[in-house]
């Protein structure tokens, strides 16, 4: 029989995962034996706990109950997030908030399922966020790449082609469309026109180890998809053009 101690137990045992984790737990837990592959796999210490305490807290139940416990948790969070959140890099204060670092931005493209869009003024082959990248390639996801070039900004000495080795289309702002000494500044991640991550921050490692940067999370879809298809509008006017 199924008992509010039982739920409990298991709503305690995910406590520390992050919700990527137990999405894919709950996926996992869809197939027969699922948690116990699920585990074998597992490269951190974390996780492999939290699958033994899951599976002592699930006795009597069945995995098909666990996961549909872990999908309300997850619903839960996702419902207690800010439509807004503030992320930082740099020194703290007594302030509480969230931090902008690689793993923040990962986690982002962790999750895109169709699109992201990536613009910088420059951009680094970071490799956790390369490796991110290319990861949503392989999931299907299109992704979109703007950044700044020496061609098109004398000025600019940074590189000309970022995340080479990542399958995207890559736009650029020509020299011969925007005013004299324009440069292409805006820092924005857009995931499956749900999630932005818009901030004073580049695409490097300096950005989110070192430096204070400021950022805004938005987590609401209208304003997302402005985000998007005004790149979309630059596009179709020939201000952004596909490098070929």
């Amino acid at each position: 029989m199924v008992t509010t101690e039982i739920c409990d137990r298991l709503v305690r045992s995910i406590g520390q995962l992050p919700d990527r984790n137990i999405a894919l737990l709950a996926a996992a837990l869809d197939v027969f034996g699922g948690l116990a592959r699920f585990k074998s796999r597992a490269t951190s210490p974390i996780i492999r706990t939290a699958c033994d305490e899951m599976r002592n807290a699930a006795t009597g139940t069945s995995e098909s109950f666990v996961a549909g416990v872990l999908l309300g948790v997850l619903s839960v969070r996702r419902e207690q997030q800010r439509a807004v959140d503030v992320v930082w890099s740099g020194p703290t204060s007594s302030v509480r908030t969230s931090r902008l670092t690689s793993a923040a931005v990962v986690e982002l493209i962790d999750q895109a399922v169709f699109d992201v869009l990536l613009m910088s003024y420059v951009m680094h082959d970071e490799p956790a966020l390369a490796s991110a990248l290319q990861r949503a390639a392989r999931r299907g996801v299109t992704i979109t790449l703007v950044h700044e070039r020496p061609a098109d900004n004398p000025s600019f000495h940074g590189p000309a082609v970022a995340f080479g080795q990542v399958p995207a289309r890559r736009l650029r702002w020509p020299l011969d469309r925007r005013p004299s000494a324009a440069s292409l500044h805006a820092k924005v991640l857009a995931v499956d026109r749900n999630v932005a991550l818009v901030g004073s921050a580049n695409v490097t490692n300096s950005a989110v180890v070192r430096n204070l940067e400021c950022g805004v999370i938005v987590r609401d879809p209208a304003i997302v998809a402005d985000i998007a298809e005004h790149v979309e509008e630059l596009v179709r006017a020939g201000d952004l053009v596909r490098e070929p």
